[in-house]
C-alpha cells in the first residue's frame, strides 16, 4: 500500500515537472518564499561561480554547504528534477515510519491503560471506582459492554 502511494507521488511530481504548473508553483508564495526558493540558491551558485560572495547580493541566505551540495544537481535540469523527487520520496518514507512508530506507541499505551483499568472496578453508572472515588476520566477509556 505504501509503495503504491509513493509511486503515485513520484508520478504526480514528474507530471508537475513536465507541465508548466511547476514554474507557477515555484514562484507562488504559498510554496516558496524568497529566502527558501531554489532561485535564491541558483543566484548564490552564480555569484560563487563569478568569484563573488553569494551573500553580497542579500538574496541568498542559505548555508554554504547547501551551495556545495546543490551545485552539481542544479547544473543539469534532469538531475535537479530527480534530486527533488528522490528527496521528497525519502522525506515521505521517513514521515511514514515516524507516524507508524508514534501510532504503535500510542496503541501500546492504550492497551496498558486498559489493562490497568481492568483491574480497577468502576461502576459504569455512578463512575465510582473500587477506591470509593469518582473516576470519570478512566471510565471513559473503558470499552462499552
Amino acid at each position: 500500500m505504501m509503495f503504491k502511494v509513493l509511486f503515485t507521488g513520484i508520478v504526480i511530481r514528474l507530471c508537475l515537472f513536465g507541465s508548466g504548473l511547476h514554474a507557477y508553483l515555484s514562484q507562488s508564495p504559498l510554496f516558496s518564499t524568497p529566502i527558501s526558493s531554489i532561485e535564491a540558491v541558483k543566484e548564490g551558485i552564480y555569484l560563487q561561480g563569478i568569484g563573488a560572495s553569494p551573500y553580497d547580493s542579500d538574496y541568498f541566505h542559505g548555508s554554504p554547504i547547501l551551495l556545495f551540495i546543490l551545485k552539481p544537481f542544479l547544473a543539469i535540469q534532469i538531475l535537479s528534477i530527480m534530486f527533488f523527487i528522490v528527496s521528497d520520496t525519502v522525506v515521505a518514507l521517513l514521515l511514514f515510519r515516524i507516524s507508524e512508530r508514534i501510532q504503535s506507541k500510542w496503541e501500546n499505551e492504550i492497551k496498558t491503560e486498559r489493562a490497568i483499568l481492568a483491574s480497577i472496578d468502576i461502576d459504569r453508572e455512578t463512575k465510582i471506582n473500587s477506591y470509593g472515588k469518582k473516576d470519570t476520566r478512566n471510565s471513559l477509556l473503558l470499552s462499552p459492554k
